[in-house]
């Protein structure tokens, strides 16, 4: 039986995680985590644990106690936090005995700043890159992009920004995917 932990499991992709996981009818033990204690995550896992913040400096203490007491095969974040987070404790998430479901570190930090992260799509010749700006007026911004347009952090998660704002034009085509 494999044993999984699930963060941010009161948030959608959380427990879509869970869910999906529960669904694929292989052997599994899944933990839940989250800041909440008032959400659906105690559902979709056989355990849910109530988590510090994970900025809070005792979290990976906390993390690596919970992966030994459950005896934890393998971490999916489920909040960008985490992930950010996890990315720099491998070798302690490791030494405890379980794998962090993560990407390249190279490419997590990429991702942290939108805006780099565009220019690198650009830069690649990728046509997925939404027209975009870190233009400040919005007279300027409303005549290249005409209305609406979208608002994103450049940097942080759950829309707040720890550093500037950059803006996304709205067409048909962006606002369908």
């Amino acid at each position: 039986m494999k044993r999984i932990l699930v963060s941010g499991a009161s948030g959608i992709v959380g427990y879509g995680v869970l869910r999906s996981l529960r669904k694929s009818g292989e052997d599994l033990f899944l933990v839940g985590t989250s800041i909440h204690d008032d959400s659906v995550a105690p559902a979709f896992c056989d355990v849910f644990e109530s988590a510090p913040p994970t900025s809070e400096a005792g979290y990976i203490n906390w993390l690596e106690a919970t992966i030994r007491q459950h005896r934890i095969d393998m971490l999916i974040p489920g909040i960008e936090i985490d992930m950010y987070t996890w990315v720099e404790h491998v070798p302690e998430i490791e030494r405890e005995g379980a794998m962090p479901l993560l990407n390249v570190p190279e490419l997590i930090g990429l991702c942290k700043d939108k805006w780099e992260f565009h220019q690198r799509l650009k830069e690649d010749g990728m046509r997925c890159a939404i027209d975009s700006s870190l233009e400040q007026n919005f007279e300027a911004l409303k005549e290249k992009f005409g209305l609406p347009f979208l608002l994103k952090p450049r940097r942080g998660f759950g829309s707040r920004a720890s550093s500037g704002w950059m803006v996304w034009k709205l067409s048909r085509s962006t606002s369908r995917r």
